[in-house]
């Protein structure tokens, strides 16, 4: 903020839980979590809760989808978004900025845009200076958590909400989703594994475009004792892997393949120097998608 800057007004920052923080990561940034469902066809529907306190049971879920049940994730849409920042609007005159997973994976990102556009219009007939903005990340899991951690500190430093916005958009294609999994949207397992990457436009891809690194995978599984080819996501990891960020925002998810992810680590601080990269359960809308078993390096790096 510059010196002829007005003081900026005090924003809250929304997400959705798809960004994968864990509840003391979002406590320490003070973001706001619009709770997602998911559920399958043959058990009752589950919350993921904003409580700190609540737990996802991964290790339960994903042996679920193993053993052949398939779990879907409920599309964050204008309605979910109203029913929790009704309450957001009443309780505080603060502005809100919402980032929120890409459209890619099942966000209803028209809808979205349309409700914080109706948001405005009203504020601006009840002659308010609230501002509401809605931004799609093009980002995933703890994709999005990257983004959201970095906009929080922007405006823990006092950046006001336009330019937290501007620095988002500017920014959210240098976020890298790289993923190795074996079962790839349905669940059976394949003998090949796939390199999987986010495109610019937030869809899950085969990396096939990257003929340095798909060439890599068949071997690579060859020679990893977990039946996945790290060899490749590490691969792609020096490719995209951009300064000053990389060694110090890494951060490996995995869906219920603890061993697959310490791996990982040991590869990263071998041949790259991240000696302490940061290991999550995987969330379940990319898991659901990914399949168990899948593993993943989430990172700062070159645009897509």
């Amino acid at each position: 903020m510059t010196a002829n800057s007005p003081a900026a007004r005090p924003f809250r920052i929304v997400s959705d839980s798809g960004c994968n923080l864990p509840p003391w990561l979002i406590k320490r940034f003070g973001i706001s979590i619009i709770p997602t469902s998911y559920y399958s066809r043959t058990n009752p529907r589950v919350e993921l809760l904003e409580d700190a306190s609540a737990s996802l049971d991964s290790d339960s879920i994903y042996t679920r989808m193993k053993n052949g049940a398939r779990f879907a994730v409920d599309s964050l849409d204008a309605s979910s978004c109203r029913r929790f920042i009704a309450d957001l609007i009443e309780k505080s005159d603060e502005d809100i900025l919402f980032i929120f997973s890409s459209k890619g994976i099942g966000t209803s990102d028209k809808s979205i845009h349309s409700y914080f556009g109706d948001l405005n219009i009203q504020a601006r007939n009840q002659k308010s200076s609230r501002s509401f903005v809605a931004i799609d990340s093009r980002s995933a899991g703890f994709g999005l958590g990257l983004l959201l951690m970095e906009a929080s500190e922007m405006r823990e430093s006092g950046a006001n909400i336009n330019d937290v916005a501007q620095w988002v958009v500017d920014n959210r294609l240098y976020v890298c989703h790289w993923f190795v999994t074996t079962a790839a949207v349905g669940y059976p397992t394949s003998a090949k594994p796939l390199l999987m990457h986010l495109s610019a436009t937030g869809k899950l891809m085969v990396a096939k475009e990257q003929v340095e690194l798909d060439s890599r995978i068949e071997d690579s599984s060859k020679a990893s004792p977990f039946g996945l080819g790290l060899e490749a996501l590490l691969d792609a990891f020096r490719h995209r892997a951009d300064q000053p960020y990389h060694k110090s925002s890494v951060a490996i998810v995995h869906a219920d393949n603890r061993e697959a992810a310490s791996k990982m680590a040991e590869l990263l601080d071998e041949h790259c120097g991240v000696t302490k990269p940061i290991i999550f359960d995987m969330e379940v809308n990319l898991g659901s998608r990914l399949g168990p078993g899948s593993v993943g390096v989430l990172f700062w790096g070159g645009p897509r």
